[in-house]
């Protein structure tokens, strides 16, 4: 008959919205397990420089404009310098870190791009004594490039860029971004005391456990981002 029809048909329709609604919720509990399983080395690493991290630029070459972009994350931003001048960024952390990697960014197409450029650091500032971790050479392309820095050092607060060359012959030169990776003070003397504990191998020399609990201990007392 009609109703039974109808009702058939109502039944039909309810089951068929359930089964729909169950799909979609094992769908985002799936979707929300593979976010929890994410590999660690997908995770988004911590960059040192960057405003929200308390960073500043503390000095520039003096024809550079909106080189403070340089620490915010936003592609629509960027440092700009005639490409015929000297261009160098002199970048202030909030915390001493023993840097390991080093990200260049640009998103910007009608500019000439960065080729040649050196990164060196220093414990204070002002200073005339600067570090080099090393001479690297970007690829022109637009979007992030990750460049390691095997160069051992320890632990600093100020690094200064130098751009020294570039692609292209246009009269401006532009950057969109600096990203500095890297291990804090205190993350670093917890792996050394992971390695001085009993039964630990590839022990470092240097620093007795003594010295490194206590100088742990202290700087803990101040805070700081393992």
């Amino acid at each position: 008959t009609a109703v039974a029809d109808e009702l058939v048909s109502g039944a039909t329709e309810s089951t068929s919205t359930i089964t729909s609604e169950e799909s979609a919720a094992a769908a985002a509990m799936d979707e929300h397990d593979d976010e929890d399983n994410e590999p660690v080395s997908k995770k988004k690493t911590f960059n040192f420089a960057s405003h929200d991290a308390g960073a500043i630029v503390l000095d520039k070459a003096g024809s550079a404009r909106g080189f403070g972009n340089l620490l915010d994350d936003d592609k629509d931003k960027y440092g700009i310098s005639p490409c015929s001048d000297k261009k160098w960024v002199v970048i202030g952390l909030s915390e001493d870190i023993v840097v390991k990697s080093v990200v260049i960014a640009n998103y910007e197409k009608y500019s000439s791009m960065l080729n040649e450029f050196a990164v060196l650091a220093a414990t204070s500032y002002p200073t005339e004594e600067w570090m080099n971790l090393g001479v690297y050479n970007a690829a022109p392309y637009l979007g992030e490039q990750t460049f390691n820095v095997t160069v051992a050092t320890t632990h600093t607060r100020y690094l200064k860029f130098r751009f020294n060359t570039h692609y292209d012959n246009d009269a401006l030169c532009t950057l969109s971004q600096i990203k500095v990776h890297g291990t804090t003070v205190i993350a670093s003397l917890q792996q050394e005391l992971a390695a001085a504990a009993p039964g630990a191998t590839g022990k470092k020399a240097g620093s007795s456990k003594g010295e490194l609990l206590q100088v742990f201990e202290q700087l803990s007392g101040g805070g700081g981002r393992g």
